[in-house]
């Protein structure tokens, strides 16, 4: 039994009884002794926490939600590390605004809940929060050594925002400074959405990756530039490495090489999250 003279260290203990509870006996069971539990506890935040948790993840999200509502709300101060995970499981939810307002007061403490609170913007695309975004991120450019984190995320906030042109240039210095697979194939959408050319230097690196989506990458570059040949063939190595019984997406950009003339609708951003 916990009692009124137990505080911090039995919310662990807590926490671990209602998990067990809950895959043993069920939600509702679990949801029963915790609701008793919390009264109890100096500092609920954790085992709000594991019951939003535990909630979300078996299907019950407006009861995870809830207890992800009280969670925030419990939370102790700006700085507490834990802001992170709580945001990180809201994002998966779907609980755009809940996890932007766990974020928010951890940015000027953590780095990482920085670029976190910038990744769940740009995630949930929250237009209205994309000058404050821009300014966090330029500030960062300005003083930061490690350059490259934050000029992918200045990438996205102006291809987003339509500023195509403004997101080519740094897409470009992406590219120079990291030769990646994701540098390129975003640089190939980006620039076939433009209607420019020569897409060489970006089907080089994506030709010999193994992941079938980059195969697939560098097929629609060759295509793009002219060469049908190298299109098929390494469309067709991307089918091929795709070790999946049928994947529907690789499939319609192969049928596509062969009847459409431009082959960039329906390819999807290759995000970074995290840092």
């Amino acid at each position: 039994t916990i009692t009124d003279n137990e505080h911090c260290e039995n919310v662990f203990i807590c926490k671990a009884i209602v998990a067990a509870t809950f895959f043993t006996e069920g939600f509702e069971r679990a949801n029963q002794l915790a609701d008793g539990y919390l009264s109890k506890v100096k500092n609920p935040t954790i085992l709000l926490f594991e019951i939003g948790h535990l909630n979300a993840n078996s299907g019950q999200l407006e009861l995870g939600k809830e207890y992800f509502e009280k969670c925030s709300n419990s939370i102790p101060i700006d700085d507490y590390p834990l802001r992170t995970e709580i945001a990180r499981e809201c994002t998966y939810h779907g609980f755009d605004d809940l996890a932007i307002r766990v974020l928010k007061p951890f940015v000027k403490y953590n780095e990482n809940g920085k670029k976190q609170y910038i990744d769940t913007i740009l995630h949930f695309r929250k237009e209205k929060l994309y000058q404050e975004a821009e300014e966090i991120v330029n500030e960062e450019l300005a003083k930061s050594i490690d350059r490259e984190p934050w000029l992918k995320r200045k990438f996205d906030l102006e291809n987003f925002q339509g500023h195509k042109n403004t997101a080519l240039r740094i897409g470009e210095k992406i590219f120079d400074l990291t030769k990646s697979p994701e540098a390129a194939y975003n640089l190939m959408i980006l620039k076939s959405e433009l209607g420019l050319s020569d897409f060489s230097k970006y089907s080089e690196i994506l030709s010999v990756q193994k992941e079938s989506i980059y195969m697939m990458a560098a097929a629609i570059c060759y295509k793009l530039d002219g060469n049908i040949q190298f299109a098929k063939e390494y469309g067709y190595r991307a089918l091929a490495l795709d070790r999946s019984d049928f994947n529907e997406i690789l499939f319609f950009r192969y049928v596509k090489l062969y009847l459409f003339n431009s082959p960039k609708e329906e390819l999807p951003k290759i995000e970074q999250v995290g840092p």
